[in-house]
Order: structure tokens, then sequence, then C-alpha cells
């Protein structure tokens, strides 16, 4: 047996991909668990929930692999609450109202073993009362007053509010857990390192974070990425669920016992494979939701058979847990995997905001529509008689999703039409003797280019469609531009 030893305290590169157009996930469905057995006396208090596979040429393979930590008999122990609600200046009228009754459903569903802290966050985080209380105490009534007498001023800054919290929770033994109501920070508003920093301190201070998104417009990927890194759950109400009932389960799930991840070995029966895991900072685990993985492994396989976590929670001891990974067969229609896995490498996964199999799901349907999209950029290029640029399009839209009909009939059409111009092209070009090392590099200086060519277009895309639920007449004149610089590009 070989072991690829991946640690969860890598370092990641500095630079941050655009993720941030995945769709929250919401409480995980309940999953069939296989069973994880160990003869070697550890512990087995986790076990692989489903695994996904996409093996492209020329291309590492990767496995999408959830974990879910076991359902815990015991009463979860009473635990410190800090509530924070966004007052930022888009938190105004019916959309504060609606964070009230989040936080209404929180409290009145509170266990009586828990205390509670009540904070705003907007350009900064301020504690409404000096100590944790019964939601039930005078002290914790007053707090809720001078809550509500703020003035949604400014935006939020989500990273500067979290590091804030850090501090109100320093006296304090057991569970710990943030609990945020608001719409997140900008969707530009995020740095990179300062994110990392801020989550890897949450982490070692072992306290979740949990969200409820209210807003016009909420960045529910930024909160799922932080609830994803602390163990937590996040819930955007709907036409189907209130804003009362999300606080409520918020409420439920924050108290729920979490199983903290320091490190991860997965073992291979492909002798000296290199694997990479991704997030590199292992989700905590859950009995509720499961913590997802992304491994990347070589061209054709990752062998994938053992992973063992090395956890350490509050009032338990270091411990580890063997998970056992069934045998799973490559599909094309897992091809997501690999652009998800291509996204989130520059941060080694920092902004994967896959909550679960649902949040999984979600990724999905995210770069499905983006291969639709692409799909109908390759055909406007094509009828625009520029027909290499129409390929790589619709060679992008097929790598996202290859089962897209229109982008798998252009491809076929530019493909014919594109060596019927090299053949009539050649005929009238004089043979060389020789090939020519000019040759070489004019093709080698193509292939970069319509290699940044399509990752130009790809970031556009989303960029166009990020603002195109505040911004329409922005997002339509920059896709409009983008169409003109395809039918123009050499």
């Amino acid at each position: 047996m070989h072991t690829a030893s991946i640690k969860s305290s890598a370092e990641c590169t500095s630079r941050r991909l655009l993720l941030w157009m995945i769709l929250f996930a919401a409480f995980a469905q309940e999953k069939v668990l296989l069973s994880a057995t160990d003869d070697e006396g550890h512990q087995e208090s986790a076990s692989v929930s489903f695994v996904e596979m996409h093996a492209p040429l020329n291309a590492p393979t990767v496995s999408a692999i959830g974990i879910r930590g076991a359902v815990m008999n015991a009463v979860p122990e009473p635990t410190s609450i800090l509530v924070l609600i966004d007052t930022s200046a888009s938190q105004v009228g019916a959309i504060k109202n609606r964070s009230l009754d989040a936080f209404e459903g929180l409290i009145e569903t509170a266990r009586r073993t828990d205390q509670f802290m009540v904070g705003s966050i907007d350009v900064d985080c301020i504690a409404m009362s000096e100590t944790f209380e019964s939601p039930e105490s005078p002290s914790f009534q007053q707090s809720r007053e001078n809550f509500e007498k703020r003035v949604p001023l400014g935006s939020t800054d989500i990273v500067g509010g979290l590091r804030t919290a850090l501090a109100l929770f320093a006296d304090l033994k057991g569970p710990r857990s943030i609990v945020y109501i608001g719409d997140g920070p900008g969707l530009f508003a995020v740095d990179t390192d300062e994110f990392r920093e801020t989550l890897e301190m949450l982490r070692a201070s072992q306290i979740s974070f949990s969200a409820i998104g209210i807003g016009s417009q909420v960045n529910w990927p930024c909160l799922a990425a932080i609830a994803n890194q602390t163990g937590g759950m996040l819930m955007v109400p709907d036409e189907t669920v209130s804003a009362k009932d999300a606080g409520a389960r918020i409420g439920r799930a924050a108290v729920e016992t979490i199983t903290w991840v320091t490190n991860i070995d997965i073992q291979s029966d492909i002798p000296d494979v290199k694997l990479r895991s991704l997030p590199a900072m292992i989700p905590p685990l859950r009995s509720d939701r499961d913590a997802v993985i992304l491994i990347e492994g070589i061209a054709d396989a990752t062998g994938v058979t053992q992973i063992t976590l090395s956890t350490n929670s509050i009032d338990e001891e270091a411990a580890e847990v063997v998970v056992i990974v069934p045998e799973e067969t490559a599909s094309e229609e897992n091809a997501y995997l690999s652009e998800l896995a291509r996204n989130a490498a520059a941060t080694d996964g920092l902004f994967l905001p896959t909550l679960g199999r649902v949040g999984l799901e979600r990724a999905r349907q995210a770069i499905h529509s983006e291969a639709a999209a692409l799909a109908a950029l390759a055909i406007q290029a094509q009828a625009s008689g520029e027909t290499t640029q129409a390929l790589q399009l619709a060679e992008a839209s097929l790598r996202r999703d290859p089962d897209n009909v229109e982008a798998r009939l252009l491809r076929s059409v530019a493909q014919k039409k594109e060596t019927t111009e090299r053949e009539e092209t050649d005929s009238m070009t004089p043979k060389a003797n020789d090939s020519s090392p000019d040759i070489d590099e004019v093709a080698s200086m193509r292939k970069v280019r319509s290699e940044q060519f399509e990752q130009e277009t790809a970031i556009r895309l989303r960029d166009a469609r990020r603002i195109m639920a505040t911004d329409p007449v922005k997002s339509k004149d920059d896709l409009k531009e983008l169409l003109s610089e395809i039918g123009t590009s050499d």
C-alpha cells in the first residue's frame, strides 16, 4: 500500500479565481452511508457517503468524495453563540424586518443551556452586550433593544468582523459558534490572504460559522465557503422557507457536534502516486451533511482506497478516523468535477462553497449553465465567420458539459470547415523541404493565445452574469462588447 500524505496546512497561492458564481447549498439530504470498518483499533466515527469520478484525457483524474460523521447519541453540549446581524446600508426596510424575523426564530427555539451575545456587523463588528447571557435575561433583552436602534450604514467587512468576533470568545470554554444574518460582503470585497488567515483563526479556535442569507443579492458563495471550512451550515430563505423558520433551523444546526480535522492521509493502490486534496484545509465533519473533498490524481486514476483523518476537537483527545473508499468508475457525466478543481486549484480550494452533496450538485448546475453560455457565444462566433474562435468556445463548453448538444454540433461543423480551409490553403502553399522552426514557434504561440482567449472569455462571461441582477444594462453592454471582440479577434 502506498501513501500520499497531504497536509491540511499546505500553503495556498494568493490568487483568487472567480468561483463565487456557484450557488449556495442548504442542508444535505439524507444518504445511505457505507460502513467503515477497521481492524487496527482506529475510531470508527465517519463513513464515505458517495464517490464521483472524472478521468479526462491528458489531465489528472478528479474524484469527489463525501465523508459524513457518525450520528452522536449524546445531547450536544451547552454552546456559546454569537449572533452577528448585518447592519450595512443594504439592510433596510423589509430586509431588516426579515433579519429580525430570523433572529426571533433562532432565539425562540434556543435551548436553555445555551448562552448568547448579539452583535452588529458592517464596517465594524460591535457587541451589544459585555457578556454571553441567557436569552431570558434582562441584559440580553437590553442588547436586543440596543441593536434595533442601530442605523444601517456602509458595507460589510466580513473578514474584519469575524476577527473582532473571535476576541469576544476569548475567555469561554466549550463549543462556540457564530451565526451570521445578512447578505454577506460585496462580490469583490474579500482579499484572498486575509480570508485564508481568518479561516485558519476560526479553525484554530474551533469556532463554527453558520449563516442565514437575507438580502436582495446574497453573496451565498462566500458565506458557504466560510461555513464549509468551519463545519457550519447555510440557509437562504425563499418562498418555501420563511426567515423565522430558517432562523430556527440554523439555530439547531449551530449547536450540533462537530469533529475538527487537522490532517488527511490518503492511501492509494497506485505506486508513488501524487495526490492533491481540495480544499487543502479539510472541512470538519458533521453527521447531518457531507464534508466534500476533491482529490486530483494521475491521468488515469486516483486509486484511492482509504482515507485517514486526524481529529482534535474540544474536550476530546486527538484521534484518527479511518474511512474505506469504495471503488468507483469514472464517468463523463462528472466532467464538471475537473472544471471545478481547475477553478479551485489556484487557491487550494479556499473558496469552494460545496456544502454537502447538495452543494456539489449546485456546482454541477452552475458549471453546466456556464457551458450553455459558452455554446451560445460559439454560435455567435460561427455566425460571424470566426471558425477558430467558435471551435475554441465549443471545446470550452464541452469540457464543462460533454452532453451539450449545441456545442457538439457546432464543434463538428467548425472542425469540418477548418479542415476544408486548411486543405485549400495548403494546396496553394509551396511545400518546404524541411520543417521550419519558425512554423513550430508560430504554432506554439497560437496554442498559448487560444488558451488565453478561452480563459479570458470564461472570466468575462462570469463577470457579466454576476452583475446581471444588479446592473442588467451594464451586463448586456459587456456581453455585446465580448461578442464584438470575438468577431474581430485574430
